[in-house]
């Protein structure tokens, strides 16, 4: 796989001069994996990464001069960082609190807490960003955002999609309405008021202009077909259907809602062992209807390893391997409204990146190393490294 062996790399090492060791240090990290997770999720060989200045510098075969080489072991991947969507963690319960059903000016990055105990957790399990939601507890509950789990690390926020919620979470019997069909007729007259410019609110307005698009929250598959019949023949704007609950039954049955290719994205998850079979082939029927899917973990109610899990399960019961490595990477990264620069291993995008000891679908793999903006944050190559500096002392880190 790899151009130069060991010897030939430590012999290169080796001959750095002083000077140089300490640029190392600031300078060029070179990783070397035995593959790679690619943009459409499959996983090529022969291929390594050079990171520099926080971003994804090369995809090649050659660590370029002045490089530190981090090595690891046979059968390691390297992956773009996970990416959980409809996380919690971090926002306290006093984000719960609504004045009413239409909310939709409210910012769930106010209640983030960036010292959170669970985003070390979260991290160290190979989730590199979060979309977090706001409570789905009315109808419309303000925009999306996501962060980074780098915890203590003032957050570089993103903000994303509009909230609307569809079902049961929405009601409440103290603000309204009382009823899934109660909330429905909430929705379509936000909606309706903000189409005819009889809103004032900055948000929806921006919604039914198309200027932002929206995650609905459906969490079973009835609410799923009702988020659709009441949303995708609007086409106000683009939208993405957060149920729980996708089962392969309403899988079969999205052209009946007239959904293509391409028109509307589903997150699904997350999965656990005590599921119906039904309930876990929905994301692979998802995946044959032709729609874009993404797997969520629940980080904040669930254990940071619900993520993988998820994707586990989903390959297990239908869901292509390439298509569920998707899931927890580019397909979260478009939804977030970040894959301009995370989600994928490409040039130029930021060096969000997690070294699994085998491919991160194996529930065994481990997280060898994380890093978080092209700096090493977490785990490392350890007596796999070989760099310019501790070469020149003889010895390895």
């Amino acid at each position: 796989m790899r151009a130069m062996t060991l010897p030939h790399r430590l012999a290169m090492a080796a001959c750095c001069t002083a000077s140089v060791a300490a640029a190392a240090v600031a300078g060029p990290i070179h990783i070397e994996t035995t593959s790679i997770v690619q943009r459409d999720g499959s996983l090529a060989e022969d291929a390594s990464v050079t990171l520099r200045g926080g971003r994804i510098a090369a995809i090649a075969e050659e660590a370029p001069g002045r490089a530190e080489v981090h090595l690891y072991p046979e059968g390691s991947v390297l992956s773009p960082g996970l990416i959980d969507l409809g996380s919690t963690l971090g926002v306290g319960n006093e984000h719960r609190a609504t004045a009413g059903p239409i909310d939709p000016d409210g910012s769930v990055i106010q209640a983030f807490d960036p010292y959170d105990d669970g985003l070390a957790e979260a991290l160290e399990a190979g989730i590199t960003s979060l979309m977090l939601t706001p409570a789905p507890n009315g109808v419309v509950r303000g925009r999306t955002a996501t962060v980074s789990t780098l915890s203590g690390r003032d957050p570089l926020v993103t903000e994303g999609a509009h909230l609307l919620v569809v079902g049961e979470p929405a009601t409440d019997t103290l603000y309204g309405p009382t009823s899934r069909a109660g909330g429905l007729f909430e929705l379509r007259t936000a909606l309706g008021d903000a189409a005819a410019g009889r809103s004032d609110s900055v948000a929806i307005t921006e919604l039914v202009a198309g200027e932002r698009e929206a995650v609905v929250v459906a969490p079973e598959a009835d609410d799923a077909a009702l988020a659709l019949q009441t949303l995708f023949g609007t086409r106000m704007f683009g939208f993405t259907v957060l149920t729980l609950n996708g089962t392969l039954e309403f899988s079969m049955n999205l052209r009946e809602y007239g959904v293509g290719n391409g028109d509307v994205g589903f997150v699904t998850g997350p999965y656990s062992l005590d599921d119906a079979p039904d309930h876990l082939a929905g994301a692979g029927g998802l995946e044959r209807a032709g729609v874009s899917v993404a797997l969520r973990g629940g980080t904040g109610t669930s254990p940071a390893s619900a993520l993988r899990t998820t994707a586990a399960l989903a390959t297990r019961y239908g869901m292509t391997q390439n298509a569920a490595r998707r899931a927890i990477t580019v397909e979260p990264a478009r939804i977030a409204g970040v894959a301009d620069r995370l989600g994928s291993i490409e040039e130029g995008k930021t060096a969000d990146l997690v070294v699994f000891s085998a491919d991160p679908l194996r529930l065994d793999a481990r997280v060898l190393a994380v890093y978080i903006d092209g700096e090493l944050v977490f785990g490392g190559p350890g007596e796999h490294s070989v760099t310019a500096s501790t070469a020149q002392n003889g010895g390895s880190r």
